[in-house]
């Protein structure tokens, strides 16, 4: 299935969750919903168009599901500078991100499930100075952390993938006071 080119004319369209569709493809088109700043879908696409995400420009939440054939995100999505949230999960074939996520200067929150395949974060996560929370559960192949991830208050790992990071050395953990 394939959505209209027609979907493109919704430019005041905001939110949007085409998540269990049959979508093959996205219309070029799709990259005129300017004003969208939340999508939501799952996908049998290999990779995300890098001329239709790219330009989703107003995005601040990218959650992306059950897509098991997604090998990739494109570098386009470093384009998308008002990103806060970044959610990927049930993308089993999903094996790194791009480096173009160093650009998500405004990424706060990015959460990772039920990726097997993923072996690698890019260290351009460790440069984004407004991310406050780093979640990861179920990626038995990611082996390292990006340097510098110590900086982020929040990270959550699960207990079972923690025996893969031998390079953890320490956790910090905030002490309040009691004064």
């Amino acid at each position: 299935e394939i959505l209209p080119e027609s979907f493109g004319r919704l430019v005041n369209l905001q939110y949007l969750d085409i998540s269990y569709t049959k979508l093959r493809e996205l219309p070029k088109t799709f990259g005129n919903l300017i004003n969208l700043r939340y999508l939501e879908f799952s996908t049998p696409l290999t990779c995300l168009p890098e001329e239709v995400i790219g330009r989703l420009t107003s995005l601040r939440t990218l959650k992306i599901s059950d897509s098991d054939e997604l090998t990739s995100l494109t570098e386009g999505i470093g384009k998308l500078t008002r990103l806060r949230s970044l959610i990927v999960f049930f993308c089993p074939k999903l094996a790194s991100f791009p480096s173009g996520v160093r650009y998500l200067t405004a990424l706060e929150e990015l959460e990772v499930f039920n990726c097997q395949n993923l072996m690698t974060l890019s260290e351009s996560f460790a440069s984004l100075t407004s991310l406050r929370k780093v979640e990861i559960k179920r990626c038995p192949k990611l082996l390292s952390l990006p340097e510098g991830i110590d900086n982020v208050p929040v990270v959550e790992i699960d207990g079972k993938d923690l025996n893969t990071f031998n390079q953890i050395h320490s956790i910090r953990s905030p002490v309040q006071s009691s004064s």
